[in-house]
């Protein structure tokens, strides 16, 4: 990975919330008109035996997600629907857009400014004809803001300064493939000093290396197809980085999440949530511990969820720094997930290749029924 400016945040950004939503090929876009809160009812629902696999899917979704293409372990954000069966990595999508438009950054920088630099550029999106084996240009998108060092923005220099911001905005953006259209605007603001290359080189934060972010996402909209996945809310990013290890937190008071498509809506709402994930480096596992409350249009109400789980990543490095270069999580195989609903609750025990689950529909604190038996990939 480099090091340029905004990078590991947009990195954490779309790989925190790993924004994987199934959609399908062709059309769509839109400008950005404006994000209307959905209805979602919030009353806490009663679990069930019947429902304790959907709803153990949908907590372990909003939890944690899809791990298996972000580059660090995130705290995950997923959106499902029924029929959608085509991953497609946002995240990556627009990190790697994003990283096209601020590795230009220093040649349009204004350098007269003694202190701060003004951050003010924009580039055409667009895609691959292979009929014209040409790049057709469709939709742009725009970074705007300040850094107090200039040298933030080359690859390899700078730091992070608490007062930086940035402003990165989609106009019908098409990201790589006719037809996937993005819209919206993600904000950015950096709380506290921290050099980037922490984030390739953990090495060097002998004492410590923490980075603070406060993150605006504004009916950030996806078109696919007749699909639109669509994510409005904000979010605290903290990191605590040492040699042997990285701790990453997401707090918040709202993010939504909707997915419409075929003339259907699904909407969660994640709220009051505090997640924080710790990464092993010598040891090649996480760790997942916190709280959110979700409801959604799909479950007809809401549910508690506190999380203590963890399992093993793959790490890989960089041939030519030896730096980290990729941190790929594997499913839960310890610890558990615990939901709770109306007078009710689930309990997810994670093994090595199983998932066990236990329900106390009645509040009376003992499990009702047969335990389920299932795994990951079978609730995923």
């Amino acid at each position: 990975m480099n090091s340029v400016v905004m990078k590991g945040v947009l990195l954490a950004i779309f790989g925190a919330a790993a924004l994987l939503t199934g959609c399908g090929g062709g059309g769509g876009g839109g400008g950005d008109t404006g994000f209307s809160a959905p209805s979602i009812p919030r009353v806490a629902i009663p679990l069930t035996g019947a429902n304790a696999e959907v709803v153990t899917s949908e907590a372990y979704a909003a939890i944690e997600g899809t791990q298996n293409t972000t580059d660090f372990v995130p705290v995950g954000v997923v959106l499902q629907s029924a029929g959608e069966t085509t991953e497609v990595n946002l995240r990556k999508i627009v990190s790697d857009k994003v990283r096209e438009v601020i590795a230009q950054g220093p040649s349009r920088v204004n350098r007269d400014l003694p202190v701060a630099a003004e951050i003010n550029t924009s580039e055409a999106c667009g895609y691959y004809d292979s009929g014209l084996d040409a790049q057709v240009q469709s939709g742009s998108m725009s970074v705007t803001g300040t850094v107090n060092d200039p040298n933030a923005l080359n690859d390899g220099g700078g730091t992070w300064t608490a007062g930086d911001n940035a402003t990165i905005s989609f106009n019908r953006c098409v990201m790589g493939l006719p037809g996937w259209v993005l819209n919206g605007t993600v904000g950015l603001t950096i709380n506290a000093n921290f050099d980037p290359s922490a984030v390739e080189d953990p090495s060097q934060c002998a004492l410590g290396c923490d980075a603070d972010i406060q993150v605006t996402i504004t009916n950030l909209a996806f078109s696919v197809n007749q699909a639109v996945f669509t994510m409005h809310g904000a979010f605290n990013l903290a990191w605590h980085i040492i040699p042997t290890s990285w701790t990453e937190t997401l707090r918040g008071d709202s993010l939504y999440l909707v997915l419409s498509s075929g003339g259907q809506t699904a909407a969660t709402e994640i709220s009051n949530f505090n997640i924080e994930t710790i990464v092993d480096f010598t040891a090649a596992t996480y760790a997942v511990s916190g709280t959110a409350t979700v409801a959604s249009t799909l479950a007809n109400g809401s549910v508690t969820i506190t999380a203590a789980y963890g399992g093993t990543v793959t790490i890989s490095y960089d041939g030519l720094t030896g730096f980290i270069d990729e941190v790929e999580a594997q499913v839960p195989s310890t610890g558990t997930l615990t939901i709770t609903g109306s007078n009710s609750s689930i309990v997810v025990t994670s093994l090595p290749g199983s998932v066990t689950i236990e329900v106390d529909e009645d509040g009376d604190d003992s499990f009702d029924g047969a335990s389920i038996v299932t795994n990951w990939g079978d609730l995923e």
